[in-house]
């Protein structure tokens, strides 16, 4: 072999140990991120999780309270209409009895 193609095989297996090595790093790199990006979607999912059973909770709570809220509204408008007809039914007796 001549010295122009010696030396060109070196450059190559140089460039190549490079790469080799910068590849290495790199997946290494990649790795760790994947690892990373696991637990913060593990996070996320507990994240979740706690909000569903919090809403639901609130949901179990408020459902009663809203229907026994609206009862009693109901409750008060027909003592109010009943009140109203019961003063008027007296005011209309002591109009007569005059």
């Amino acid at each position: 072999m001549d010295n122009s193609t010696q030396t060109l095989v070196i450059f190559l297996s140089v460039t190549l140990a490079v790469f080799l090595v910068l590849s290495i790093v790199l997946v290494s790199y990649l790795i760790s991120i994947a690892m990373q990006v696991r637990r913060i979607i593990d996070s996320a999912e507990r994240t979740v999780t706690t909000v569903e059973e919090v809403a639901s909770s609130i949901q179990k709570t408020v459902a009663p309270a809203v229907a026994s809220q609206f009862m009693l509204n109901q409750f008060k408008r027909l003592v109010d209409i009943f009140g109203e007809k019961k003063q008027t039914k007296n005011k209309d007796e002591q109009e007569r009895g005059k």
